[in-house]
C-alpha cells in the first residue's frame, strides 16, 4: 500500500510537470527574463502550434478529397490485349480506327435459308415440261391445263425471291462501315443487329414492291390467263373469197362456279376462288379428282397464292398426279419433307410464304475480331482519375510543411502582438469612457 501510494505520488507530479511545460510551452522567448515578453512567446507558440495543426489538417482532408488525373497511351495493341484493357477501363478506353471505311462483307456472312420447294424436283424443268400443253385440253377448269404453268410460276417466284435477296444481301456487303472509333463489343453487336435488321426490312420492302407492280400492271391491263376463266378468245369468219378473206376475234367473259357454287365473273372479282379439279368422263375413265389443296383462281398467280403444298409432301397425291398426266413411270419425283424443320405447315397458304419471301430463316454472322483487325487501331488512350496513394499525400505534406512552418513562425508573434495591442486600446477607451459616465452623472 506505501509502495502504492509513492507511485501514484511520483505520477501526480510528472502530470503536474508535464501540464505545466506544455502550458509555458515557449519557442521565442523563453531565455528572456522579461516576464512579459515570455507570456508573449508562450502566447505566439500556442498560436503557431494551433495553426500548424489546422494547415496539416486541411493538407490531408484536401489530399484525400483530390483524385489525380491519369492518362495512359498503350501502342498498337493485339486483340487479346484489348480485350484486357477494355474489362479494366471499359468505355474509357478509346481507340481511334487507322481504316475508316470497313466493308461488312470484311467481318459478315449473310446466308439464307429458302423454303424447301425452292430446292425440289418440283420447280424443274424435267417435271412441269412433262405436263400436256393447254390446248391439248378442253376443259376450261382443269388443273392439267395449268399444271406446266403453275410449277413454272412457283420456280419463278423461288428465283425472283433468290434474285432480290442475294441482291441486296450483295449490296450490303459491299457497302462500307463507316467509323472513326473502334465501337466495344456491345455497341458492335447492338449496332449490327440494327444494320442487319434494317437489310431484311429493306429488302422485303423491295420485294413486295416489284411483285405488287407486277399484280397491278397484270389486272390493269387485262392479260388473258391460259385458263380461260378471265377471258376466252373466240374467231369468226366473216367472209371467205378469193378476194377477200376477214378475220374477227371476240373477247368472252366466261361465267365461271366459284367454290360456293355461285356465278363469278373475273372481270369484277379478281379473286374468284375456283375448284382446280381433274375431270376425265369417256368409256375407259370416270375421274373427278379434286387435288388436295391447290385451288384456282382467275391467273395463274391468284392461283397459287391461294393454295397450298399439301399435295407436294403425300407421295401417294403425286403418284395419282404423274399417273393422269401420263408420265412415264422413270419420272418420279421426290415429296416435300414433313421431318425437315421449318416455320410453316404443309397447309400453309403459298400466299402467306410468298410474303415472307419464300425465306424459312435469315442466318447471318459477324465477328467483332475481325472487326478489330480491319479497324487496325494503332494505339489506345485511356485517361481516368484516381486517389492519391499514401506515398504521394505524406510527400505532399512534407514538401509543404516546411514553407508552412516558417510562414507561420514569423507571423504568429505579429498577430499576438496586433491582438494584445488591440485588447490594450480596448481597455483605454472603456476606462476613459467610465469617468466620463460618472462626471455626467454627478452634473445631473
Amino acid at each position: 500500500m506505501f509502495l502504492d501510494e509513492i507511485s501514484r505520488n511520483r505520477l501526480s507530479k510528472i502530470f503536474r510537470k508535464l501540464e505545466k511545460s506544455l502550458v509555458n510551452i515557449n519557442i521565442y522567448n523563453r531565455h528572456s527574463r522579461d516576464r512579459t515578453r515570455v507570456y508573449h512567446g508562450v502566447l505566439s507558440t500556442w498560436l503557431y502550434i494551433t495553426l500548424l495543426l489546422l494547415s496539416v489538417l486541411i493538407i490531408i482532408l484536401f489530399s484525400n478529397l483530390s483524385n489525380e488525373t491519369i492518362s495512359e497511351t498503350f501502342s498498337n495493341p493485339t486483340f487479346k490485349q484489348y480485350t484486357e484493357l477494355y474489362e479494366t477501363y471499359s468505355t474509357k478506353l478509346i481507340c481511334p480506327c487507322s481504316q475508316l471505311l470497313i466493308p461488312y462483307g470484311s467481318f459478315t456472312e449473310f446466308q439464307v435459308r429458302l423454303h424447301q420447294i425452292c430446292s425440289s424436283d418440283f420447280i424443274q424443268s424435267s417435271w412441269y415440261e412433262r405436263f400436256p400443253p393447254t390446248s391439248f385440253l378442253r376443259r376450261q377448269i382443269h388443273f392439267l391445263s395449268v399444271a406446266s404453268s403453275y410449277f413454272q410460276t412457283l420456280a419463278t417466284f423461288c428465283d425472283f425471291a433468290n434474285e432480290t435477296i442475294n441482291g441486296a444481301s450483295q449490296h450490303f456487303l459491299t457497302t462500307n462501315f463507316v467509323n472513326r472509333h473502334l465501337l466495344s463489343n456491345h455497341s458492335f453487336v447492338s449496332t449490327m443487329n440494327s444494320v442487319l435488321n434494317l437489310l431484311i426490312l429493306s429488302t422485303r420492302a423491295d420485294f413486295h414492291y416489284k411483285m405488287s407492280l407486277t399484280t397491278v400492271s397484270m389486272h390493269s391491263n387485262y392479260y388473258v390467263s391460259n385458263m380461260r376463266v378471265n377471258a376466252d378468245l373466240r374467231s369468226e369468219v366473216l367472209s371467205n373469197s378469193s378476194v377477200h378473206y376477214e378475220v374477227i376475234i371476240g373477247v368472252y367473259t366466261p361465267e365461271i362456279y366459284d367454290m360456293k357454287g355461285q356465278y363469278c365473273h373475273c372481270t369484277r372479282d379478281w379473286s374468284c376462288p375456283v375448284n382446280f379439279q381433274i375431270r376425265l368422263h369417256n368409256w375407259l375413265t370416270d375421274i373427278d379428282w379434286q387435288i388436295e389443296g391447290i385451288y384456282g383462281s382467275c391467273t395463274i398467280i391468284d392461283s397459287i397464292f391461294k393454295s397450298s403444298m399439301i399435295c407436294l409432301f403425300k407421295k401417294g397425291c403425286l403418284t395419282r398426279l404423274r399417273i393422269l398426266a401420263n408420265m412415264p413411270e422413270f419420272v418420279s419425283v421426290k415429296p416435300l419433307d414433313s421431318e425437315l424443320p421449318s416455320r410453316y405447315s404443309s397447309d400453309t397458304l403459298i400466299e402467306k410464304i410468298f410474303d415472307e419471301m419464300m425465306v424459312e430463316n435469315w442466318n447471318y454472322s459477324y465477328s467483332y475480331e475481325q472487326f478489330y483487325h480491319k479497324c487496325q487501331p494503332k494505339s489506345c488512350s485511356v485517361t481516368y482519375e484516381r486517389k492519391m496513394n499514401v506515398i504521394y499525400i505524406i510527400t505532399f505534406i512534407v514538401s509543404l510543411i516546411g514553407g508552412i512552418n516558417i510562414i507561420l513562425r514569423m507571423i504568429s508573434p505579429i498577430i499576438i502582438e496586433i491582438i494584445l495591442k488591440l485588447m490594450a486600446t480596448a481597455k483605454r477607451n472603456r476606462i476613459t469612457q467610465i469617468p466620463m459616465i460618472q462626471q455626467e452623472n454627478h452634473r445631473k
